[in-house]
This record gives structure tokens, sequence and C-alpha cells, in this order.
């Protein structure tokens, strides 16, 4: 694979979900994360979500960022190009 010699940061406001669900989605188990202490709690939002024609202050729903998170995760399995 070519090295890219562009680098690009893009931080998007995303509908937050936890990591047990992210995991039930992709593999159809339950995930249960025991820590020490409370985690973090993230919720950013956007004022500009009416731009991708969303009106709940996100760019994507939460359903719509698993499945592209989905995608991706079976074209990494697939070692296709991503």
């Amino acid at each position: 694979m070519p090295k890219c010699r562009y680098k690009a940061f893009v931080i998007l406001q995303l509908n937050r979900f936890l990591t047990s669900e992210l995991y039930s989605y992709l593999s159809g188990e339950s995930f249960n994360n025991e820590l020490d202490k409370e985690p973090l709690f993230y919720d950013y939002k956007t004022k500009y979500a009416k731009l991708f024609g969303r009106q709940d202050n996100y760019i994507e729903s939460k359903t719509e960022v698993m499945k592209q998170i989905k995608k991706f995760v079976e074209r990494v399995g697939r070692n296709e190009n991503v």
C-alpha cells in the first residue's frame, strides 16, 4: 500500500453509544465492561447538524454510525482497501 503524504484530521459530532452496544451489534454477544470507576461521558454535539439533514445536533444517528463501523470491520477482515 503506498504511503500517503498528507494527513487530515476530522472530528465529526456523531451520536454517542456505549462500547457494549457496539460489541453486541458487531458480535451478537453481550459484553460487560467492568471498570474501577465511572467512565468519562462525552456527548459532543454540533450546531451544523441541519446541514446534514439532521435535527438532533448530531451528524449521523447511532444506527448509521454502527452500520459504518461494521462495514469497515468486515472489509478489514477481508483485507480489502479501506
